[in-house]
């Protein structure tokens, strides 16, 4: 199965305050097959109190009866985050991040596979 094309980007967030500041983005895809991964970027705090997580939110696959299925990952601010996924027939993902007390980059990678 090779890798037949590849969009990559990056995103970014900031906070100052101590609460967490979250963000999220999405990707709409005709059903593939695709290999999805975010991984930290840039990170710089602003206290000793800064924290930032970053991870898949959820996606979307297209069932045999051709209806779409959600499937949600867990908490990016847990010990469980799911950061890469792939699928056959993928339709959609959201990934996010959260900071508090810093700036923080992510970047996300969309491999389609033949």
């Amino acid at each position: 199965m090779p890798l037949v094309g590849e969009q990559a980007w990056h995103a970014y967030a900031y906070n100052t305050g101590d609460d967490l500041f979250s963000l999220s983005w999405d990707i709409d895809i005709p059903p593939s097959a695709a290999f999805i991964k975010v991984v930290q970027g840039d990170y710089f705090e602003f206290d000793d109190k800064a924290a930032v997580d970053i991870g898949l939110i959820n996606m979307r696959r297209r069932k045999p009866d051709n209806s779409d299925e959600t499937i949600n990952f867990p908490n990016i601010d847990g010990f469980d985050t799911v950061r890469v996924q792939f699928n056959p027939t993928m339709t959609h993902v959201t990934f996010g991040m959260n900071v508090k007390n810093c700036y923080a980059s992510l970047v996300w990678t969309l491999g389609f596979w033949a």
